[in-house]
């Protein structure tokens, strides 16, 4: 497993480019995982669809960081927190080479992970696991919330595990 992880999604500026022309390939199939949202902002699967579609301003921006390194539209993926099901989502990883987990709250994520059960798909995952923000985070065995408008806590959560150390 490659583990990549961003603050921004720029992962196509010189500065990374130079890094990731050898690992990200054309060929490569991608799967965003858009589940960082906070729920007050998203509530129904037709906020999600405003969102997260192909065509949305924060789809669009990974999708044309992506294109940078040749890779297709049509390899790139979007998992659907209201449209998917367990199977659908093992499949669409089993198909991928790379998943991509957007920035947000790194709770949520983990929490959508396991309220769809996949959370050890990801951990069997053998590719390229991406993630700007709250989805680089998760890739740790642990990581730090501090305080913000939605919080007022520091803590220490745990995450996946796909790093340790």
């Amino acid at each position: 497993m490659i583990n990549i992880l961003l603050n921004i999604n720029n992962f196509a500026e010189s500065f990374a480019f130079e890094k990731l022309k050898d690992v990200l390939k054309p060929s490569h199939r991608v799967l965003i995982f858009p589940f960082a949202y906070h729920e007050d902002y998203i509530q129904t699967e037709q906020d999600y669809d405003a969102h997260f579609s192909k065509g949305c301003p924060e789809i669009e921006e990974i999708i044309q960081e992506f294109s940078q390194y040749g890779i297709s539209r049509k390899n790139i993926k979007i998992a659907h927190y209201y449209r998917d099901t367990r199977k659908s989502l093992k499949s669409k990883i089993y198909h991928s080479d790379i998943l991509f987990f957007t920035g947000g709250y790194p709770d949520r994520i983990l929490y959508r992970l396991d309220k769809l059960n996949i959370r050890k798909f990801i951990q069997k995952f053998s590719g390229i696991v991406m993630g700007t923000s709250a989805g680089a985070m998760i890739q740790l065995d642990k990581y730090h919330v501090t305080p913000e408008c939605d919080t007022d806590i520091y803590d220490f959560q745990f995450g996946l595990g796909l790093i340790s150390g």
